[in-house]
């Protein structure tokens, strides 16, 4: 199987950000608003969110009506949304990518533990919304797969597959080796990745920080 090779970190802010939902500036606030108060930890309704945002009830469900990656629970109450997940406890992420761009979107810290799919060995970090603070093993990396297709519903679920931690880069390289289109980030460029999607996806809404990126929009 012929290896893919990685691109640049830049083109592939583009062709993830191409490949997301276009959301205009009341679907932008609307997504954000989503995302802080499922972070809160409890199911969100539609209405506790309309009034959050003071928007109208009946306005902001039939837009969340069939947006890709928003799942309910049997009562309607929305319990995960683009990545973020609440099953059991706030911040529970449903991909290893999603634990470096959330916190950005949410504007907390993430304390975040996974597996390997190969080893089944433990990954640590600890995510700031601007850094990863701590990361366990250090030589962890990420694999990551660009888009061909929009990301309807079937479009998330096929990239949630091959997007993981591993706690070292030969075990990854090991895995991506099986997995046809695939290729490494380390968790630095993964994070870097996610800042630069998130700010084109938000853009204004999101505030600069000190550390802007190169090459951010």
């Amino acid at each position: 199987m012929q290896r893919t090779a990685k691109p640049p970190i830049a083109d592939l802010a583009e062709t993830l950000a191409a490949a997301m939902v276009a959301l205009d500036p009341g679907e932008q606030e609307l997504a954000l608003g989503l995302y802080r108060t499922l972070a809160e930890g409890e199911p969100v309704s539609v209405g506790a969110l309309a009034d959050d945002l003071g928007r109208d009830r009946t306005e902001v469900a039939k837009a969340l009506e069939d947006w890709p990656g928003l799942f309910r629970a049997d009562d309607g109450r929305i319990i995960s949304f683009c990545g973020l997940a609440i099953p059991e406890m706030p911040h529970s992420f449903r991909v290893a990518w999603d634990a470096l761009f959330i916190p950005g979107l949410i504007g907390r810290t993430a304390e975040v533990q996974s597996r390997s799919p190969a080893s089944g060995e433990g990954v640590r970090l600890i995510v700031d919304p601007d850094a990863v603070r701590e990361l366990e093993p250090e030589a962890t990396t990420v694999s990551m797969l660009a888009p061909t297709e929009a990301f309807d519903s079937g479009g998330i679920m096929s990239f949630c597959h091959f997007v993981h931690f591993f706690p070292a880069w030969s075990e990854g390289e090991e895995w991506v080796a099986g997995h046809e289109g695939t290729f490494l980030l380390s968790v630095s460029e993964a994070h870097e990745l996610g800042w630069l999607v998130n700010h084109k996806q938000f853009g204004a809404l999101l505030p600069s920080t000190a550390g802007d990126r190169a090459g951010s929009p």
